[in-house]
């Protein structure tokens, strides 16, 4: 039964091992979860500045446009449309703004875009007010001059860095998401196939150790049947004789089927062995050792 007992107490180990390593994978995969899920949203933030970096330019492109087409012709809806670019561009840069809060670098240079495009926008309001005052050749005169092309330009630039960089963030921000997927899933395949490994010697320690139980079992039926056989056998007996032909037939069985089985009573302060039953001794044999001492017989059975 001890062997049984140790064989019980692997397999619990094997287990508790299993166990435990079927909950490093959950939580692995939890933490892998966790992580491709901040990748994920990294991107999807970068994807969003770039998307609000496009749409500022395309507000102070329009509005460049806008405010030239009411420089040259004084279209009114030129001029409405004019005023909705430079809010959209204001909207934008505030979305910016707050996107980028977290990256001092860009927040950098956010605030220099955002400075041109403050230069920008007041440098066209300035040609829109002449050409409102009716000075339109003046204005058109100014459109093209350093002083405004400038501040467009520089804005332009800025932008232009904003977007590379956040171009660079992607690619450094994909490149790392592969690389925690690869290892990540390497990790679980190791996680995975050693918690295989040790269900499995668990399942096979289960199993032996069931079968030894079986077997240790039937064993013990066997021998309960066999004494319980020998004690009804000795129940009918009723002399010394026949109580050893039961001890020595039981015991032949018992034994595995011997061929020889005697049944000594021990005599005379056990200096004396006398033989009260037996089977399968030679009649010769039989009266050289149906009394045995330490002289006669066979002696070598005190020794």
């Amino acid at each position: 039964m001890r062997v049984v007992a140790n064989a019980h107490s692997a397999g619990r180990r094997f287990l508790r091992a299993a166990a435990v390593a079927l909950a490093l994978l959950v939580a692995f995969l939890v933490a892998a979860e966790i992580s491709n899920l901040s990748a994920q949203e990294w991107v999807a933030h970068t994807f969003l500045v770039r998307k609000q970096v496009n749409d500022w330019l395309t507000a102070m492109m329009e509005a460049q446009i806008q405010a030239h087409a009411y420089v040259l012709g004084g279209d009114p809806a030129a001029l409405t449309a004019y005023e909705s670019a430079l809010q959209q561009s204001n909207k934008a840069a505030a979305q910016i703004r707050d996107l980028v809060i977290d990256n001092p670098s860009q927040s950098r240079t956010v605030q220099v875009a955002a400075e041109h495009a403050r230069e920008s926008a007041s440098e066209f309001s300035a040609l829109v007010s002449l050409a409102a005052a009716g000075q339109r050749a003046a204005a058109v005169a100014r459109f093209s001059s350093a002083r405004v092309q400038e501040p467009v330009g520089a804005f332009r630039r800025s932008a232009y860095q904003l977007r590379a960089e956040e171009d660079r963030l992607l690619e450094v921000r994909r490149a790392g998401a592969k690389l925690r997927a690869r290892i990540d899933l390497a990790a679980e395949i190791l996680l995975m196939l050693g918690t295989l490994a040790l269900l499995r010697f668990a399942w096979k320690h289960e199993r032996a150790s069931a079968a030894r139980l079986a077997l240790l079992v039937t064993s013990a039926r066997q021998r309960l049947a066999a004494l319980s056989d020998i004690a009804a056998a000795l129940s009918e007996a009723r002399t010394r004789r026949q109580v050893a032909e039961v001890i020595v037939a039981r015991g032949m069985e018992i034994a595995g089927g011997a061929d020889v089985c005697t049944l000594y009573q021990v005599a005379d302060q056990a200096t004396v062995l006398e033989l009260i039953g037996e089977r399968g001794v030679a009649p010769a044999i039989r009266d050289k050792i149906r009394r045995v001492t330490e002289s006669v017989g066979n002696p070598e059975m005190f020794g």
